[in-house]
This record gives structure tokens, sequence and C-alpha cells, in this order.
């Protein structure tokens, strides 16, 4: 069995596309990491559903 997983570093605009894109697609990702130390932006990515 595969397993679809993807990670970045940072949170910031690029990554932001990439995920909205990944959920526009309706992509099937097991496992998606972003790696922020800003709260803010984590909590920004949360609110929007794009991860979480």
């Amino acid at each position: 069995m595969r397993t679809t997983r993807i990670g970045f570093i940072g949170g910031g605009r690029i990554t932001k596309i990439f995920l909205q894109a990944f959920q526009n697609k309706a992509l099937d990702l097991d496992s998606v990491l972003v790696f922020e130390t800003n709260t803010e932006t984590v909590n920004r990515l949360n609110s929007n559903s794009i991860i979480g």
C-alpha cells in the first residue's frame, strides 16, 4: 500500500497556495506536515481548514 505524504518548511504564501490547490483538486493525502514557528501563521492555516 502506498502512503502519500508531503511536508513544508514554513507556512507562508507558497505553502498556502500549494495546500489550497491540493484541497481544490480533492487530492487525498495521508499526511501533511507544515513546520512553522509563528503561532499566528499556524492558527491562520488551521482556521482556513487547509490543514488540521
